[in-house]
């Protein structure tokens, strides 16, 4: 059952849904251990809860106390630690205060746990079936055969191919990875109610750590039980947990639904930890040695077969392996446990004796020398073992340890000998202190530093790596990564790199080998490989990866390339092609023909015969290791990129938004701060050169006569906004037909009427049905907000003039709307922010809507370039990530929201032999057309204070008397009026909109007949377009990674000079018809350059327009644009909710053509 089948039989449930029940309640857990006569304490106050059917994540890193708590949840702890505290309750029953038979009856049948490290926790003195048998004997009554076929059963469950054979060795006969799925099978065998498993896949190939997870997760929605899953893997938490705790210095610092957790990590250390293990980006294994690579070592047609005890039938352990690796090259094998990679390399460096075949090292033939003459070469040839802990003498000191190979192959003195010592303790990063530490108390990560400082000890020209860092913490991880790439650029050393972390093969490697039951089924660089694999199994094993991101679970789909069926027995192979048996692509012929390994271009190969001849298509899912194909990436997570992420999300498509910026932490906004007026001109400020935030562009404005107010983070500029939220009339949509100038717009009011009314119900409208000046509106959720004094002070005035008039439609809540956002009381300056959540934003009214709809959002993302293929059709971005890693996203379709002036650049930027001058810019119309808002700005002063500055900024009143054109005036088109309230105290002081408070005798007689005293109106023009407004690249500018910035030019024409002057002499009118004793007019407001709009004009023409009337770009029909740059002309009003209704609209057209939209192949 997937995630999406156990909803679907939710909902058409006729049962009404109740609380799931607790399973296990964790209070106040306390863990302590005695240490130089005081108490560490690595569990200190432990609390959470897990209920059925719920499967709980616990992350923290390496020494956070996971595996304490672990423990302590079934009343353990390892000696000499103690309990001291705390209350495990399960199914009603404190288990810390039970006695010891009845807790021993919970565990194991009630409670099982599967521990990190399978070998000390399994039984050295008993065969592995019999363990399981026993382990299930101990709740359920059974016989002796009974337990064997159970035990036989759970093996087979666990995927160990022939489970007959496995269950009769011991322990130390399997691999780490087998032995795991021992410890798993045993944990499993009585259906237990609660299952903790501590790090239980870390030794597992990603297609069996994937089978178990999958049965683990099945099991939870069977059953109805639960389980608390601790690891350090992101991709697991994200594709298998409904929620996550993180674990930080013995407490949880978060807990969190996945989904939000990932999104939105609250904690600092959540953030860190999900930085840290961040993927890779788009680095598709490293490249080769300058100069190309000359061979070092070459394998042809090894086999290795074992005998099978009290039988003549034997194993084929490896099988016609062929392999070449050149100095300085790492080599990665890849496979299943079991597939016989540790034997090839064990073989390699004659550990284990080949059957049969070469091995060529330097020319020379190793299979072919005596034991004798093979010392020669050991120093040459090393190996690094899976595990640090049984790989190093616990009684030596690492001095000791370090200098073991120097006794073996030199004659340097012991002085020389500590000397090397040192130099290697050095070479690994390490602390020289450690060398005369014995290896217990290390830490996993320094002991295989140690392990590669001993096997560096004689300068050896080949090391095989055998799964090094399976067993590691992600930071231990990421730094022996860093520490083997360094080493090898170093010294030239080649590598046999044996993993099943297919993310730190691709990170670490050259060439891979893929490596299925002992034979090589596919060979080729990392980018051919894990880009387009080839071959059914190399498919099934990338698909089997997990990526960290809770929107496309492994539990909610279908799996194109799983494999299905038992892996046949490696003592009686079949005589065809040996996947056979479970491949989705088999043919009759496949079953008895043999497969050799065939090239298929490019250096690549593959042992499948189907796939040579092209009928087996190459995986696309596979591409996803480097390219992250969506449906749909976005870039820009503002207005219109929420609108748009939440309208497709809601759709069912897989949706990826790129936001330069962060997500606004409300709790440190300024709004409520003292500072606040200062952070409004710094942190705060609208202008981004004037901000210079890390998050931020700067904009070469040098020659624009405006600058430019734009803000970076999810919500966009919204954040920052004054909420004011009118519709267009209809005439600004046909400003060409009614007046003659402009263009009139492809689409109509009526085609985004029912998008205005569903953006409506999003955001939260407060506001007044019935303006006579307007179009029919349906009620608005809530009622406007009060007028205030100077609201009712100016509707009088105008009311005296005969001028229209009417309450603003605002995005701010008058009475509570949405998602606990309460109403507005005045509490502040909300244009800096609304830590209350009155006033509407798209963070907190489309994103989280968004995001559980299953939208992903990757903050800290600056895109710099729209790729495309030959064709010129888009393929997906490059964007730099907040660390300045290039990363690249690859989607079928292509959206920007990242309005005027962000939209503009990057299609300029994204330069191609298809597109020379940017893409879709074949007519040079991408930039052109500049618009925003012209505006004038009229104070008056009151003889008695009216509103002040608490509050929405200009929300009160809007006069739209001179709107529309009216010959007479001299201009066309028109403008607003829009009531603005006060400066705060320091405004006031230095001047804001009237001259500055004087200083000296008469300063706080002037403030005091100032502050609280006066209000504005903004007089707020349509700007029509012109060509020679525009958004270029600037020569001189870049951003901090080095990025051009843009360039406005931007000058008034004289129709837009003269409607300001007539703007001026209205506003002067009506404050003096409203009492005012001064008034001071700002014929220019230079600091207003918002709504920046039309740099990529909607139009049906492609030669005199960019996009088409449903947003498509023209000549590339799978980049879409959705933000105010598609805009045609401006009209006189905040343009968001248009911005809005217009990104939905091209939404549902892209929702409906889904299937028809021309992509990227």
């Amino acid at each position: 059952m997937t995630r999406l089948e156990a909803t679907a039989l939710a909902e058409f449930s006729v049962v009404e849904p109740v609380a799931a029940r607790t399973v296990l309640s964790v209070e106040n857990l306390v863990v302590g251990y005695p240490v130089d006569g005081r108490m560490i304490k690595p569990v200190d106050g432990l609390s959470f809860k897990v209920r059925e059917r719920e499967v709980v994540g616990l992350i923290g890193d390496a020494g956070s106390g996971k595996s304490t708590a672990a423990l302590a949840l079934l009343g353990l702890a390892r000696a000499p630690g103690k309990i001291l505290g705390g209350r495990v309750e399960f199914d009603g029953r404190d288990l810390l205060k039970l006695p010891d038979p009845e807790i021993r009856a919970i565990r194991g049948r009630d409670i099982a746990i599967i521990v990190q490290n399978p070998r000390s926790s399994l039984n050295p003195m008993l065969r592995i079936g019999k363990q399981i048998g026993y382990a299930y004997q101990a709740h359920n009554a059974a016989s002796g055969p009974q337990l064997r076929r159970k035990a036989i059963d759970m093996l087979r469950m666990v995927g160990i191919n022939d489970p007959e054979r496995r269950a009769d060795p011991y322990a130390h006969e399997l691999s780490g990875g087998m032995a795991q799925r021992a410890l798993i099978a045993m944990a499993l065998s009585s259906k237990p109610k609660l299952l903790i498993a501590d790090e239980p896949t870390s030794g597992l190939d990603v297609t069996i750590q994937a089978q178990f997870l999958d049965e683990m997760w099945n099991t939870v929605q069977e059953t109805g039980s639960a389980i608390l899953l601790i690891t350090q893997e992101l991709g697991t938490l994200a594709n298998y947990c409904d929620r996550v705790l993180v674990l930080h210095e013995g407490r949880i610092v978060e807990d969190a639904p996945v989904r939000e957790f990932f999104a939105n990590p609250q904690h600092p250390y959540s953030r860190q930890i999900l930085k840290l293990q961040r993927e890779r980006g788009s680095s598709l294994g490293l490249e080769s040695p300058e100069g190309g690579v000359k061979q070092l070592l070459k394998t042809t047609d090894l086999r290795k077969t074992f005998a099978v005890q009290h039988t003549r039938k034997t194993i084929q352990a490896v099988d016609k392996v062929s392999l070449e690796i050149g100095r300085g090259e790492t080599l990665g094998l890849v496979g299943e446990s079991g597939s016989g990679k540790t034997t090839v390399g064990r073989c390699l460096l004659r550990l284990l004796e080949p059957t049969s075949g070469s091995i060529v090292f330097n020319g020379e033939d190793l299979v072919k020398l005596p034991p004798n003459d093979m010392r020669r070469y050991r120093s040459k040839l090393q190996i690094v073992f899976q595990d640090p802990f049984d790989s190093l003498n616990p009684r030596w000191t690492i001095r000791r340890i370090l200098t073991e190979p120097l006794d073996l192959h030199s004659d340097l003195s012991t002085a020389d000998k500590n000397k090397r010592a040192e130099e290697l303790i050095d070479l690994v990063d390490l602390d020289r202190s450690l060398l005369d530490r014995k290896p217990r108390g290390l830490g996993a990560g320094a002991l295989q530093r140690i392990n590669i400082a001993r096997a560096l000890a004689c300068n050896p020209e080949f090391i095989v790596l055998d799964e090094p860092t399976s067993v590691l913490s992600p930071r231990a991880r990421v730094g022996l990564i860093e520490l083997l790439v360094r080493l090898q650029k170093e010294l030239g050393i080649s590598y046999l790199f044996i993993s099943h972390d297919l993310t730190t093969v691709r990170y670490l490697c050259h060439k891979v080998s893929v490596m299925y039951l002992g034979q090589i089924v596919e060979t080729g660089t990392v980018e051919q490989v894990f880009s387009r694999p080839r071959h059914p199994y190399s498919q099934a094993l990338l698909s089997a990866h997990l990526f960290p991101d809770p929107t496309d679970r492994r539990v909610d789909k279908v799996i194109p390339a799983a494999l299905e069926g038992e892996i046949p027995s490696p003592i009686d192979l079949p005589n065809g092609c040996y996947l056979a048996s479970r491949c989705p692509h088999v043919v009759d012929a496949c079953r008895t023909i043999p497969q050799t390994l065939d090239p298929v271009g490019g250096g690549q190969e593959v042992r499948c015969w189907r796939a040579v001849a092209g009928d087996v298509t190459a995986f696309a899912g596979g591409a996803r290791m480097s390219d992250n194909i969506d449906d749909v990436v976005i870039v820009g997570a503002g207005a219109s990129g929420a609108a748009v992420a939440w309208r497709l999300a809601r759709a069912g498509l897989k949706v990826t938004c790129l936001e330069q910026g962060d997500w606004v932490r409300y709790d440190e906004v300024p709004s409520f701060r003292t500072d606040w007026e200062v952070a409004r001109q710094t942190s705060h400020h609208p202008n981004p050169n004037v901000r210079q935030n890390p998050v931020d562009y700067p904009v070469d404005d040098s020659e624009a006569a405006i600058k430019p107010f734009l803000y970076n983070a999810v919500g966009g500029s919204t954040i920052l906004w004054g909420a004011h939220f009118p519709r267009f009339r209809p005439s600004d949509f046909r400003v060409k037909t009614l007046d003659g100038v402009g263009d009139d717009w492809p689409i109509s009011y009526e085609d985004l009427a029912p998008y205005y009314e569903e953006n409506d119900r999003m955001m939260g409208v407060s506001g007044l049905a019935g303006d006579p000046g307007n179009p029919p509106r349906l009620a608005r959720q809530m009622p406007p907000l009060p007028l205030g004094r100077g609201g009712e002070t100016m509707a009088a005035a105008f009311d005296r003039l005969g001028w229209h008039w009417w309450p603003c439609d605002v995005a701010i809540n008058s009475t509570p709307y949405g998602e606990g956002r309460g109403g507005c009381n005045n509490c502040g300056p909300c244009d800096l922010g609304c830590p209350s959540g009155a006033r509407s934003s798209s963070d907190v009214t489309y994103w989280p809507q968004a995001i559980r709809a299953g939208a992903k959002l990757i903050t800290g993302a600056r895109v710099f370039e729209i790729e495309t293929d030959s064709q010129g059709r888009a393929t997906g971005v490059a964007y730099y990530d907040r660390d300045g890693i290039a990363r690249r996203h690859r989607a079928h379709v292509v959206t920007l929201a990242a309005n005027g002036l962000g939209t503009a650049r990057l299609m300029l930027l994204s330069k191609s032999k298809r597109f020379p001058n940017g893409i879709a810019n074949d007519t040079d119309l991408v930039g052109r057309r500049l618009m925003h808002h012209p505006t004038g700005m009229v104070t008056g002063t009151f003889d008695e204070a009216i509103d002040g500055y608490a509050g929405p900024f200009a929300v009160s009143i809007l006069c739209q008397h001179f709107y529309e054109t009216d010959a007479a005036r001299g201009f066309v088109r028109g403008y607003q009026m829009q009531l603005v309230r006060s400066n705060g105290p320091v405004g006031t002081a230095v001047g804001g909109y009237l001259p500055r408070v004087p200083w000296g005798e008469r300063h706080h007689e002037t403030f005091r007949n100032t502050f609280a005293r006066t209000a504005s109106l903004t007089v707020t023009t349509e700007d029509l377009p012109r060509l020679d407004n525009r958004v270029t690249l600037s020569d001189t500018l870049t951003d901090r990674w080095g990025i051009p910035a843009p360039k406005m030019t931007y000058s008034l024409d004289q129709n837009t000079r003269d409607m300001i002057e007539h703007g001026i002499k209205s506003a002067t009118r009506a404050f003096e018809e409203a009492g005012a004793t001064a008034v001071r007019a700002e014929r220019l407001v230079v600091n207003a350059g918002f709504h920046l709009l039309g740099t990529a004009c909607m139009g049906s023409d492609p030669d005199t327009s960019v996009v088409d009337g449903d947003c498509r770009a023209h000549g590339v029909p799978n980049l879409m644009i959705v933000d105010g740059s598609v805009f045609t002309t401006s009209a006189a009003l905040n343009p968001t909710p248009t911005i809005q209704a217009v990104a939905l609209r091209a939404a549902d057209w892209l929702i409906a053509a889904r299937r028809g939209v021309e992509v990227a192949a």
